[in-house]
C-alpha cells in the first residue's frame, strides 16, 4: 500500500517532480555489479585503432562536448592513442575509475571540477540530480523511488500496466493489489515482447534495481522504452533501418537488436564512441558490431563527419538527449540529412537549453510532426517528424 501521509513523504522534497505518482513503497532495494571485466587486449586494440582512423579527421564544434567535456577526459583521449595496451584497458575495462561514460551514463567517475572529491563521489551521475533535489535525504533511497516510477511508467507507455488514476485513488490500480514487484513488470514486459529480456551489465559499479534478468538501471529503462518504440515504427520489418545520432552507451541499440532489428547505424563523436564500442561489442556477437573503418555489420558505430559520406538513406532516425546539446550548426546538419532524404525522425529531448527541436522544425514548410509528453522521464518531449509529399 502507499505511504497515506504527507509527514512520510516530505522527504521527497523536490525529488516529488521528477516522479508521475505517488511512490507506492518508499524503500526500494537497490544493487551494483560486482563482476570484474576479464582482459581481452584485442578487443581493445580494436577500439584503439578506429578511435585513432577517426581523431585524424575529426573537427570539434562548439558543442561542450568538444569542448569542455573532451577537455575533462583528456587523460582518455591520450590513453586511447598511447598504443599501449595497459594504458587502453584501464580506460576501458573499469570505466567507474574514469569519466569516461561522464554525461550520457554510469557507472562513472565525475570529472575533478565537478565534484569536491572526485575520488569520494557517487559513481551513478543521477545522484547529482537528486542531491540537487534534495540535499539531506539518502540519495540512494531516493533513487530507488525514482527508478520504479520510471519502470512502472515505461509498463504503462507499453499497455502492460493499466495507468494509474488519482482522480481516484492515489494506490496502484485494483488490478495489482499491493502493488507489482520489478521482477513482475519486466516479466510481463517480456511475455508483450517474447524476447527474453535481458538487462547486462558488463561493467563492475553499475547501480539499478535487482531482478532476475540484472541490474535495471535508470538509462536501462529508458532505452527499453526507446527500443519499443522504435519497434512499434517498424511494425515488424526487422529489415528496418536506424539512424542513431547520439547514442550514448550504445543501449538502445543493444535493446533494438534483441527486438530483432538488423540494421542499426550509430553516429556520435569519437569520445562517446569508444564507450558504445565497448558495451555492444561485450553484450552483442561482436562479429556482428562495425567500427569506424570497417566493414558494414547489423550494428555500425561512426563518426560525426561519415554523415556526409553516407551512400545511403534509412527508415527511422533517432535522437535521445543529444539535439538540444549540440551547437545550432550540428544540428542543423542533421535535420537536413533528414529532410534530404524524406526520412522520419524520433527526438526524445528536454528543452531546457538554448536551441530546441521544435523550434527547428516548426519553421520548415514540408514538416508535420506530433508532440507529447515521453513517458518514463518528466521534462522530456517525444516529437516523431514526417514529411508533407514524402
Amino acid at each position: 500500500m502507499p505511504p497515506s501521509d504527507d509527514a512520510s513523504l516530505s522527504f521527497l522534497e523536490r525529488v516529488t517532480w521528477l516522479l508521475r505518482r505517488q511512490p507506492h513503497k518508499i524503500d526500494y532495494a537497490l544493487a551494483t555489479s560486482a563482476t570484474p571485466l576479464p582482459s581481452d587486449a584485442a578487443l581493445g586494440l580494436r577500439i584503439g585503432a578506429a578511435y585513432c582512423h577517426a581523431m585524424e579527421t575529426f573537427q570539434p564544434t562548439a558543442s561542450f562536448w568538444d569542448q569542455s567535456f573532451f577537455a575533462a577526459k583528456r587523460n582518455i583521449h591520450d590513453a586511447m592513442i598511447s598504443g599501449s595496451v595497459e594504458a587502453i584497458e584501464a580506460v576501458l575495462i573499469n570505466p567507474a575509475e574514469t569519466s569516461l561514460f561522464w554525461g550520457f551514463d554510469g557507472p562513472t567517475k565525475p570529472p575533478a571540477d565537478a565534484w569536491a572529491d572526485a575520488e569520494t563521489a557517487p559513481r551513478d551521475p543521477h545522484a547529482f540530480v537528486l542531491r540537487n533535489a534534495n540535499a539531506t535525504a539518502d540519495w540512494h533511497r531516493l533513487y530507488g523511488i525514482w527508478l520504479m516510477d520510471s519502470l512502472v511508467s515505461a509498463g504503462e507507455a507499453m499497455g502492460i500496466l493499466r495507468a494509474d488514476y488519482p482522480e481516484i485513488s492515489l494506490e496502484m490500480p485494483r488490478q495489482y493489489p499491493g502493488g507489482l514487484s520489478v521482477d513482475e513488470i519486466i516479466d510481463r514486459m517480456d511475455q508483450m515482447l517474447g524476447l527474453g529480456l535481458q538487462f547486462p551489465n558488463p561493467f563492475p559499479g553499475e547501480l539499478g534495481l535487482p531482478s532476475r534478468r540484472g541490474i535495471v538501471s535508470f538509462r536501462a529503462i529508458q532505452a527499453l522504452y526507446q527500443a519499443w518504440r522504435i519497434w512499434t515504427l517498424a511494425e515488424g520489418n526487422p529489415d528496418f533501418s536506424v539512424l542513431e545520432i547520439g547514442a550514448g552507451l550504445g543501449r538502445t541499440a543493444y535493446f533494438a537488436r534483441t527486438l530483432g532489428l538488423r540494421d542499426y547505424t550509430i553516429i556520435d563523436i569519437p569520445m562517446t564512441n569508444l564507450a558504445q564500442a565497448d558495451f555492444l561489442c561485450r553484450t552483442l556477437d561482436p562479429t556482428e558490431v562495425s567500427l569506424f573503418t570497417e566493414p558494414r555489420a547489423q550494428t555500425n558505430i561512426l563518426p560525426p563527419f561519415m554523415l556526409s559520406r553516407l551512400d545511403r538513406s534509412f527508415d527511422l532516425i533517432v535522437n535521445v538527449d543529444s539535439f538540444t546539446e549540440m551547437s545550432s550548426e550540428s544540428m542543423m546538419d542533421y535535420y537536413d540529412f533528414a529532410r534530404r532524404h524524406r526520412t522520419p525522425i524520433l527526438s526524445i529531448n528536454h528543452e531546457y537549453n538554448a536551441n530546441t527541436f521544435r523550434e527547428v522544425y516548426t519553421r520548415d514548410s514540408i514538416a508535420k510532426a506530433t508532440r507529447y509528453p515521453y513517458w518514463p522521464r518528466r521534462g522530456y518531449v517525444e516529437e516523431v517528424v514526417t514529411w508533407r509529399n514524402a
